[in-house]
């Protein structure tokens, strides 16, 4: 296929490369109707993003870009999986702390990372950690998502 399209979205696997990538799947070839799956928060502009969709078109290219997209989703349903089962076993634990009485702490790490650790928007694994040690070990360097693990090899 040869196209850029790489270089230009910085997450391929957002909204804007998602959308993209599915019309491209669904047989979409012309840059500029693909280039109105642009999101609005892309930095690169529609002219940028066009000229990098520009490109031939070889059926096989396609053909492994569908399968890798299937199983790029297979996975994630498999993550949501395991994190769905993970937060069923955190909930059989006694908690050493409850974050209503002793309140967990300001997240000095924030900034840098997204609100919940995990894939599962219903699972907010901090919260889990602080309930379950009766400290924020996640604010440790490094320790970030080995919280868990920690648990696993103490308990």
């Amino acid at each position: 296929m040869n196209i850029q399209f790489q270089h230009v979205i910085s997450d391929i696997t957002g909204l804007t490369g998602l959308a993209i990538l599915d019309a491209i799947v669904a047989g979409e070839r012309d840059p500029c109707v693909l280039t109105k799956f642009r999101d609005p928060r892309i930095k690169a502009d529609e002219e940028t993003i066009r000229k990098s969709l520009e490109g031939n078109w070889r059926a096989e290219h396609v053909l492994a870009l569908k399968q890798r997209l299937s199983l790029y989703r297979s996975h994630g349903e498999l993550i949501n999986d395991c994190d769905q089962e993970i937060e069923m076993l955190v909930a059989a634990f006694e908690p050493k702390t409850d974050p209503k009485e002793k309140p967990l702490p300001e997240d000095r790490k924030r900034k840098n990372r997204r609100k919940k650790m995990s894939g599962n928007p219903n699972f907010d694994m901090r919260t889990e950690a602080y309930k379950l040690f009766g400290v924020d070990l996640t604010q440790i360097p490094g320790l970030m998502t080995l919280v868990f693990m920690l648990f696993s090899e103490v308990c």
